[in-house]
């Protein structure tokens, strides 16, 4: 309906109008006219301001609702794509408790009626659901509004799920660092430049022997058996942040020394400044006693085996030569180069090689100690040889073999002595016929049978 037509009909329901001249009619039509236009102008610039409202509110990043009487009268397109609706429409008009997790209910109505009568309510944090029945975390900021005439709320809410998984799984880490940390055999502490324990765990006065009071309060420097290893120490971390694997020797309470590792770094503030040091102290005393034990039974075992003239063999389960042990190469077939490496076949006369290969395979099968003699000629040389064959590590055998072949020789000539010696006692030196002792041993025997 055009703007006169709207006039004439609203003079028409005036009904002092007829009391008026055409002078007073012509006036008021002129000012309500204006007054109308004024109107018509001022609706059209508030609904420009809704128009842009709107759009702002679908622009925002955060969720946007507002909520009459219960029911949902406008979301903004990041709660639409919060609560993985399809659009707008499928959410207005909806009770908004259906998007409330239940146990949030109470707490949304005490806030409805906190803001009814005039009071604020704070940021909160809470749960909603959204159209597949998935839990969110939200943040919720509301205030009163008027929506379209009447009064209502507005809802801004913005997704922090991902922000509670962060904080759940910072927690866990730092539970799981606190464990480490109290847990750990290894003493961890936090320590200033100068030289004073800021932190430790339990394991710091287990190992040093000190009541944890008692090592708060204590100058490290005074731990240290050899003062120039703290000064050694601090020089390394500062000229490169970190030390690693640092032996050095520390005292107990009651004076006892002990061998430690020191694995530290340096602590910087925000602007980069060393502020401290963190790491952890390794007690590794009994480490080192074994360490010198065993160094101290290999140097035995070592110097028996060079004791030892016999000849060594390594061999592996198949029959190749690892390594070997003599003090006589003489006593060797080839050259050490001819067969480390090399399978016994490829090294060894046949029968040896699958006597060696058969003893080898005995060996590991029965995990008992096989021996052996063999002879060879090397050099020119006919030598006799004893081994004897042992496990050696997992699958691996060690045969020590001795040259027997001045005993063999010795008990060749012992033989020949002996038969020599029967000969003289009992055959005529003259003849070579039996003498009448020994002719007379015979025949008696020969009756006897």
């Amino acid at each position: 309906m055009e703007e006169k037509e709207i006039l004439n009909e609203f003079l028409k329901k005036l009904k002092f109008l007829d009391k008026l001249n055409q002078e007073e009619k012509n006036t008021l039509e002129r000012l309500l006219a204006i007054k109308f236009r004024e109107f018509r102008n001022l609706a059209d610039a508030l609904d420009e301001v809704e128009e842009r409202h709107k759009k702002l509110l679908d622009s925002t990043p955060h969720a946007v609702a507002i909520h009459c009487e219960g029911k949902l009268m406008y979301v903004n397109n990041a709660a639409v794509k919060l609560f993985k609706e399809e659009n707008a429409e499928n959410m207005l008009g909806k009770d908004i408790f259906s998007f409330v997790h239940k146990e949030y209910h109470e707490t949304v109505r005490d806030r409805i009626k906190m803001q009814e009568k005039g009071e604020s309510v704070p940021l909160i944090e809470e749960k909603f659901i959204d159209k597949n029945g998935n839990v969110l975390d939200v943040e919720v900021a509301s205030s009163p509004v008027t929506y379209k005439g009447k009064k209502a709320f507005q809802a801004v809410f913005r997704d922090i799920s991902q922000k509670k998984e962060t904080e759940i799984s910072l927690k866990e880490t730092r539970e799981l660092y606190k464990n480490l940390f109290q847990n750990s055999r290894d003493a961890i502490y936090i320590s200033t430049i100068d030289g004073k324990f800021i932190d430790f765990n339990d394991a710091m006065p287990l190992m040093l022997g000190y009541e944890r009071e008692e090592l708060q309060n204590i100058d490290i420097k005074n731990l240290y058996v050899k003062a120039e290893d703290r000064e050694n120490f601090k020089k390394l971390i500062k000229e490169r942040g970190f030390v690693s694997k640092y032996e050095v020797e520390l005292k107990k309470k009651d004076g006892t020394k002990i061998i430690a590792e020191l694995t530290s770094q340096v602590v910087r503030n925000f602007k980069g400044k060393a502020i401290g040091y963190q790491g952890i102290i390794r007690d590794i005393t009994e480490y080192k006693e074994a360490e010198r034990k065993l160094r101290e039974s290999e140097e035995k075992n070592r110097s028996i085996l060079e004791a030892i003239p016999d000849l060594i063999f390594y061999f592996d389960k198949d029959g190749k030569f690892l390594s070997f042990k003599t003090s006589n190469l003489e006593e060797l077939l080839v050259s050490p180069e001819e067969f480390i490496g090399k399978n016994a076949k490829e090294v060894l006369p046949p029968f040896l090689a699958d006597m060696t290969i058969g003893k080898i395979k005995k060996t590991l099968g029965t995990k008992k100690v096989q021996s052996y003699e063999y002879e060879l000629d090397i050099r020119s040389k006919h030598m006799y040889f004893e081994a004897r064959m042992s496990v050696c590590g997992e699958d691996g055998v060690v045969a020590i073999v001795r040259n027997i072949t001045d005993k063999k020789i010795a008990e060749e000539e012992k033989k020949k002595a002996e038969e020599n010696l029967y000969i003289q006692a009992t055959r005529d030196s003259l003849t070579n016929f039996y003498n009448e002792y020994e002719f007379d041993k015979i025949m008696r025997k020969h009756y006897e049978n």
